[in-house]
Formats: C-alpha cells, sequence, structure tokens
C-alpha cells in the first residue's frame, strides 16, 4: 500500500470518483467545498484525498477549486453586469473581498474592475474556436431526446459558414461520458480514442440506436483557461437510469433553453462555425449566453457526405438580454 491507495481499487474506479467530484466541484462552486466535503463525495479517505486527487487530475485539489471560481468569476463579470464585483465573489463561493482581489489579480493578472471593463468585448467570443480542426464522429440518426421547441429563427453568414439559428428548450437530457484533462484542438486521434472507448462500452450493452446522439461538451473557456487544464467531455445519450461503471461516467445536458445553430461545414471550419454564432448572431438576438456548459451534436458521417461536410448543431445556453 502506497499513500493510502489499496491494490484492490484500480485506475478505472479512481477515475471514476474522481469525476464525482470534479461534477461536484462544477456545480457547487458558490458553497462550502473543503477536503473533508470533497472527500465524502468521492468516497476517499479526507487524510489521503488531496494526495489521490493530485495523482489523478494533475492539479492541487484547492488550485483546481480556487482556479474554477476564479474562471466562472470573470465569466460573470462581463455575462452579468448588473452584479457588483462583491455579489460575482460571493456567488463563486469567495466572500471575502480582499480574498478575491487578490486571487484575481494573480489569476488574470488584473483587477476584476479592469477585467470587466477590457474582457467584455473578447468573453462574448468566449466559446468560439473550440474545436478548430477537430473531426466529428459517428452518425446517429434523429433528434433522440433532445427537445425541438423552437421559438425562434434566423440565419447568419461569417466567414463563408451558414448557421440557422433558433431556440429550444428542452428538459434534462441523461448522458454516458467519457472525460478528458488537456489540450484538445486539432488532436483528432484524442477524439477518435475518447469516442471509441465509449462506443466499445456501449455498443454490447445495446445502447447505440437510430435515436442516439454523440456531443462533446466543453466545461471550459480557452479564453482563460491554460490548454492543459481544459476540461471536455464526450458523451452519447443513453436512457435514464442507465448503470455506468469505471471510466464511463454518468452525466447530463441540463434543463433549460438554448441557441441552437445548426450547419454543415468542413473540419476546418469548427471555429468559423462557432464565431458565427457566438460573435455574429449574439449581439443582435436579444439573447445572451448563461451560465453553464455549451456542446456540439454530430448528426451525420462526414464520410457518407457528398462533399464530406460535417453537419452539427452547436448548443449555448442561453438568457434574455
Amino acid at each position: 500500500m502506497r499513500d493510502g491507495i489499496g491494490p484492490e481499487m484500480n485506475r478505472a474506479e479512481y477515475v471514476a470518483r474522481i469525476h464525482r467530484v470534479i461534477d461536484h466541484v462544477e456545480t457547487h462552486l458558490g458553497e462550502e467545498l473543503s477536503v473533508e466535503t470533497l472527500a465524502r463525495v468521492g468516497c476517499f479517505s479526507p487524510f489521503h484525498f488531496h494526495r489521490v486527487f493530485g495523482a489523478v487530475v494533475g492539479e492541487p485539489l484547492m488550485a483546481f477549486v480556487t482556479r474554477l471560481r476564479l474562471e466562472k468569476a470573470a465569466g460573470l463579470l462581463c455575462q452579468n453586469r448588473g452584479l457588483s464585483v462583491g455579489q460575482v465573489a460571493e456567488a463563486v463561493g469567495i466572500a471575502e473581498s480582499t480574498v478575491f482581489a487578490r486571487a484575481f489579480r494573480r489569476q488574470f493578472g488584473v483587477s476584476a474592475s479592469q477585467w470587466r471593463k477590457e474582457g467584455g468585448a473578447s468573453l462574448e467570443k468566449s466559446k468560439q474556436g473550440k474545436a478548430e480542426g477537430k473531426e466529428s464522429q459517428d452518425p446517429q440518426g434523429d433528434a433522440g431526446h433532445l427537445s425541438k421547441t423552437t421559438c425562434m429563427k434566423e440565419f447568419s453568414m461569417r466567414d463563408d459558414v451558414k448557421i440557422r439559428v433558433e431556440i429550444r428548450e428542452t428538459a434534462a437530457v441523461p448522458l454516458a461520458c467519457v472525460r478528458h484533462i488537456g489540450p484538445y484542438a486539432g488532436n483528432d486521434g484524442l477524439f477518435q480514442r475518447l469516442f471509441g472507448k465509449l462506443f466499445a462500452w456501449a455498443g454490447p450493452r445495446g445502447l447505440v440506436g437510430p435515436g442516439t446522439r454523440t456531443l462533446t461538451i466543453y466545461h471550459d473557456n480557452p479564453d482563460v483557461t491554460a490548454p492543459e487544464k481544459l476540461r471536455i467531455t464526450v458523451a452519447l445519450t443513453v436512457p435514464a437510469r442507465t448503470p455506468v461503471e469505471g471510466e464511463i461516467g454518468a452525466g447530463e445536458i441540463p434543463a433549460g433553453k438554448y441557441a441552437v445553430a445548426t450547419c454543415a461545414i468542413r473540419v476546418d471550419q469548427y471555429g468559423a462555425a462557432w464565431q458565427a454564432l457566438m460573435g455574429g448572431w449574439f449581439p443582435g438576438s436579444g439573447w445572451q449566453p448563461d451560465d453553464g456548459p455549451c456542446f456540439e451534436v454530430y448528426l451525420n458521417d462526414p464520410g457518407q457526405h457528398p462533399q464530406s461536410l460535417h453537419e452539427i448543431e452547436i448548443w449555448e445556453p442561453v438568457r434574455p438580454l
């Protein structure tokens, strides 16, 4: 035994537990997140948990928590200008204003007020270019579990990419997931491996059918998160309460309203498609990005398309401007 790690627990079990902790942190940033609390979430001994987390994730536990809090604050400062800096700090779980001010300046090199003043323009485009150079994956039939309640339709052109945007509202959608931490842009092999692992698990269990949808969820803003710390989840839709195991985790698409951009693009136009939505459609839409993950849904097999185009949907959570 080393550092309290028993030989009976394999790596897959460790990764599954750490993923539960990461999910908990991401959805409870405004709450108390002590080592003891997070160790209970992951079913680890508090004495050894910080070592386990650091070994698996490659980042100390509380540094990870603080970074996610500050990165969320960076987004809130620009997307929720009605909140004071102090209210933003409280919303991400840092109640002491001086602590927040020092930590924010240390992370981003400017004060929170200056970030809000000067960083808004770039942050409104926060998620553009996330998957540039990435190939989309296996074809997956029709709309599956995702709602298609449509409130509005528009068309936008940007950089030779045409997108059709509509507002949809969906209930929560259960997912089976494989997660990754690290760079991903332009890494075709990475996505092939991640989806390959997911389908190798789902296929024998009869979970891949005409209504199944595949997607990639982006948890971090590449404008503020270092490439080696970026988190993505590749996933497929599954029936509710589908049991998962090991490195295959459970997740969901949160219920709510989304701007959904549909397009057919070349493999090198993913960044342009995100830009068409974030920088082209949003400013005149009457909507703004809401707090929550954005994702891509893959609609076809590009190899079967006459022009080898990738038919995708880009989902961005929204609220009224």
